[in-house]
């Protein structure tokens, strides 16, 4: 393993086993010399360096997934970290990190099996106008319009707007405000008909439900999984956009664990849509003033 210690970043490479005199993640032992293998890629004090950033990279059945896991159950069990880890890759209808999160007391949430609401109140106003923005854009980013988001700003004030129903409906059928009702409706319409695609279209059962409750923050690990969905579906950045917000804006400020990890599993497969791939440029610029750190894994193969 070589080490660059540095106040910015540090870069490492599975060459040669670590030293004893820089501690990190057990891991196993060397298969060169036997001695002792840890993991601590930055090798400076959190406080100079609060949250990083890595990328695992390999062949298929390179060990990429089995080493970011065994990190992840030491640094939970032994360091109190806490992980949510967004699994797009799995087998036999299941994700790859989902018996680790059951293990260590923590939950999986399936698509297709729960709705996360982006009209709940738990989500300060704005991030509900945020989310419902990052929907429309994964399907008819074209719908987005300073006129369509005045029009979506008043019908989010509407009371019938908890659920994403009652939002299309109030889009549809709007009520005066500053602007007459004629001249709402005509502004909304197009957002309507793109947000119908979660209520009625082929995105149903993903965000159409009139639960207002949000998934827990104080978990181990938390394991958001994709496995049973389309790769090339645009439900794959709709959730992204859905699990992004919830991230930002619930579980950072509600955690109290030392360290926040978030995990991309496959990550390769997520970047190739551009609306996921700025969401997750979000989270790498303004994750560090939250001190959490985020994980990459990806088959070498797919990288040119």
């Amino acid at each position: 393993m070589i080490r660059l210690p540095s106040t910015h970043a540090s870069i490492t490479a599975p060459l040669v086993a670590s030293a004893a005199g820089f501690p990190g993640i057990p891991i196993g032992r060397s298969l060169l010399d036997g001695r002792p293998f840890t993991l601590s890629p930055a090798l400076t004090d959190t406080a100079v360096l609060p949250s990083t950033n890595s990328l695992a990279l390999g062949g298929l059945g390179s060990g990429k997934s089995t080493t970011g896991k065994i990190r992840a159950r030491r640094e939970v069990l032994h360091h109190g970290h806490q992980y949510v880890v967004i699994d797009s890759f799995g087998e036999e209808n299941a994700g790859e990190w989902g018996a680790l999160a059951l293990s260590l007391g923590g939950q999986v949430i399936h698509a297709g099996e729960f709705t996360l609401n982006p009209c709940s109140p738990l989500f300060p106003p704005q991030v509900r106008e945020q989310l419902i923005r990052s929907l429309v854009a994964a399907v008819e980013p074209a719908a987005l319009t300073p006129q369509s988001t005045h029009a979506l700003q008043h019908g989010l004030a509407h009371p019938k707007a908890s659920s994403l129903t009652g939002l299309v409906d109030v889009l549809v059928s709007p009520e005066d405000g500053r602007w007459s009702a004629a001249k709402l409706g005509e502004w909304g319409v197009d957002m309507a008909i793109a947000l119908s695609r979660y209520t009625d279209g082929s995105l149903r059962g993903l965000f159409d439900g009139q639960d207002s409750g949000l998934p827990p923050t104080d978990l181990p690990m938390l394991s958001w999984d994709f496995s049973r969905l389309d790769r090339n579906s645009p439900a794959i950045p709709s959730l992204m956009a859905a699990v992004s917000c919830w991230a930002e804006h619930v579980w950072l400020p509600q955690s109290t664990a030392v360290h926040r990890h978030l995990v991309l599993e496959e990550a390769w497969q997520l970047l190739l849509a551009p609306a996921t791939a700025e969401l997750i440029q979000r989270l790498l610029k303004n994750g560090g003033c939250a001190g959490g750190r985020r994980l990459g894994v990806g088959d070498a193969s797919h990288h040119d």
